[in-house]
């Protein structure tokens, strides 16, 4: 796919590099996934828990699923909308995902496990910064859903503690936006200097690529040249033989050595010249 302008190339290998980080994220989420559903299954029902982790195995695998086809397809046929639209409606789904945690299972009678399910949503949430922060709207999508679930949770008890809780976790997340966005800021910082690194490699290819067709035609040029020239000369060596047979005065034949050897001297530089082109 033909990339416009340098925007739109930043913007394409964000999105290799969202689709890179994919295989790992989808690897962590499925196994803390697995390990969260056996915990809850101690404490509650086993119902709602492993409905839970299959909906997180589900939305995992389709999203790894959606890497090979990406790989696949390198953003040719259906485009850099069609796959930017696709990761962050699986990054809002694993939000989601981590977000019912701390909706569902908090209980301030609870307290162990009150603790636990918002432990779990500060691991999913944190997990996912690092690789989302390269593009914004990723990071968004996967953070702000499970926020405002965990928020609703806490808000919806009347009670002082939970209020302060709720500001806590609105500070929680302001703090990771600062650190999303130094980290999104550096990843464009160093897609920038990829590219004009590319820029220059290109550039110097082509210069290149111009030096040695130069070159080519130098030494096409002197190898015309020379075989050209030493035509000539060989046939005035040959009327130079002839015409000495005729003279007999002596200061003619000297004046014809004299041709001789400037001809001898102009026929090695010719030689010189086409031993260099070859």
């Amino acid at each position: 796919m033909a990339i416009a302008n340098s925007q739109d190339k930043i913007l394409h290998k964000q999105l290799e590099a969202l689709y890179k980080n994919v295989p790992s994220l989808t690897l962590y989420v499925s196994f803390a996934a697995t390990v969260v559903a056996a915990t809850l299954i101690a404490e509650f029902s086993m119902g709602v828990p492993l409905l839970w982790a299959l909906y997180m195995y589900i939305v995992c695998g389709l999203r790894y699923l959606s890497v090979k086809e990406f790989r696949a397809d390198r953003v040719a046929e259906k485009g850099f909308k069609y796959w930017m639209f696709t990761y962050l409606f699986f990054s809002i789904l694993t939000g989601l995902g981590t977000g019912f945690l701390p909706y569902y299972y908090f209980d301030p009678e609870n307290i162990v496990y009150a603790i636990f399910v918002f432990t779990c949503y500060v691991g999913f949430l944190s997990a996912g910064i690092l690789s989302n922060s390269i593009y914004m709207g990723a990071f968004f999508a996967y953070s702000l859903p499970p926020t405002v679930l965990a928020l609703m949770s806490l808000l919806s008890y009347d009670d002082a503690a939970m209020s302060t809780l709720a500001v806590m976790i609105v500070f929680y997340y302001i703090v990771l936006l600062g650190f999303a966005r130094n980290a999104n800021r550096i990843s464009k910082e160093n897609i920038v200097w990829d590219l004009e690194r590319d820029s220059l490699v290109n550039e110097l290819r082509q210069q290149k690529e111009t030096a040695e067709q130069a070159i080519k035609a130098k030494s096409n040029f002197f190898a015309s040249a020379s075989h050209d020239l030493r035509q000539p000369l060989h046939a005035l060596g040959l009327f130079h033989d002839a015409l000495r047979h005729r003279m007999n005065k002596p200061e003619n034949i000297e004046i014809l050595d004299k041709i001789s050897s400037s001809t001898q001297a102009l026929n090695e530089l010719l030689h010189g010249m086409l031993d260099i082109s070859k």
